[in-house]
């Protein structure tokens, strides 16, 4: 025992550590749990730190960016009130990790829609949407899906909504009757094969659709959905343009009209959507926005 104590103290004199007791490796990185958070107004979620290298640890000191909006205790974030925040890690030596924090006003809502695809394109746009976990509501041509049916049902399976915008974009006031209610069953046919379900919404072609049109081809199943901003991407194919033309006219409860064939609207909704949250908007499909205007979604109605 006398030897044991004899080696102990020689060991601590000479600054070592015993075995078991080593002295931890310095922080050279930290990775939070989760990079973004969304939470309702008195939610919390805990964030988990995580040192690199291996066995690596240090003293972590939290502060959030708003505290108006949440809070950060120990890594638990408290969401107070709508807005963003980020909060911070950071180590004693001056290592840090982020997380962007969005806590949703439930009555800001917007639903993006998307007209004309399936193209290949709309597999970028796709990508877009999952990383900022925004749902949005898909208005397809049947010839399209026809020809693309693995990327309809992408669309479908990501949790997003899919509507009919007719088998070929012919305007539906300008062809006989019968013609109009082919393009109606026939599209709405295509895009249930692909995707294993029927779609209730439809998006006339030029969104000519009239009161008497729209009741009678309503028995046919749908209802009709039109839109409150249109930045003409289908014109002026440049980014920014569209974007500046969204966020100059956007209101809570509209719907966009957009179109997933050009990249340049894929860029425009990259800055779009963080923007609009940053305002406090929350993403929502077209039924969704139906739901919560207290809205009639009855076959044969035409929505705005």
């Amino acid at each position: 025992m006398l030897k044991r104590l004899l080696l102990l103290a020689m060991i601590l004199a000479l600054g070592l550590a015993p075995l078991g007791l080593a002295k931890p490796q310095p922080v050279k990185k930290i990775e939070l749990s989760q990079s973004s958070l969304t939470l309702d107004v008195g939610i919390s979620e805990e964030l988990i730190v995580s040192f690199k290298p291996s066995g690596a640890s240090s003293p972590v000191h939290w502060k959030s960016s708003n505290e108006d909006v949440a809070t950060v205790d120990e890594g638990v974030v408290r969401a107070l009130s709508p807005g963003q925040a980020t909060i911070t890690a950071k180590t004693k030596n001056g290592k840090t990790a982020k997380c962007a924090v969005t806590v949703p006003d439930k009555d800001k809502v917007v639903a993006l829609t998307f007209d004309d695809g399936p193209v290949a394109n709309t597999r970028k746009m796709l990508d877009v949407l999952k990383q900022h976990d925004v749902k949005a509501t898909f208005f397809m041509l049947g010839d399209n899906v026809a020809a693309n049916p693995a990327i309809a049902k992408e669309v479908f399976d990501a949790g997003n909504e899919i509507g009919s915008h007719s088998v070929d974009h012919k305007s539906l006031q300008k062809i006989a009757l019968k013609d109009a209610k082919w393009q109606v069953t026939h599209s709405l046919d295509v895009i249930e094969e692909a995707i294993g379900t029927r779609p209730t919404l439809m998006r006339a072609p030029y969104g000519a659709i009239d009161k008497d049109l729209a009741k009678v081809l309503g028995e046919l199943g749908p209802t009709f959905v039109q839109w409150s901003v249109d930045p003409r991407d289908w014109k002026d194919r440049d980014a920014d343009t569209v974007y500046l033309r969204i966020m100059d006219k956007v209101k809570p409860g509209q719907i966009v009209l957009m179109h997933d064939l050009y990249s340049s609207t894929t860029d425009a909704v990259k800055k779009l959507i963080p923007a609009l949250k940053k305002k406090g908007y929350t993403f929502v499909t077209v039924s969704e926005l139906i739901e919560k205007r207290g809205l009639s979604d009855t076959a044969g109605t035409i929505i705005f």
